[in-house]
């Protein structure tokens, strides 16, 4: 996140957003892990599914920031929360 931060004048957040979607549909077909290993547990499927849910994490900040980024350019009331 610190490199996204640091070059974010230089990245197209609409390509962001696109690499944030296309990694969270891989994620969730990769969860398909779970359904391979029938339950039986093991160091191996357990790495695996922390790594599938790290990049759940990471796709869901490509996105967010993306978005944000995005509505930035837009009126301030699309990022702003009117409290009344």
């Amino acid at each position: 996140m610190a490199i996204l931060a640091y070059n974010e004048s230089k990245i197209d957040t609409r390509k962001r957003i696109l690499a944030g979607f296309i990694l969270f549909f891989a994620s969730t077909l990769s969860l398909l892990l779970d359904l391979g290993t029938s339950g039986k547990g093991g160091i191996g499927p357990f790495l695996g599914i922390w790594a599938i849910v790290a990049c759940f994490g990471v796709t869901g900040a490509h996105v967010e920031g993306g978005m944000v980024g995005d509505l930035s350019f837009m009126c301030p009331e699309f990022i702003q929360v009117d409290l009344l």
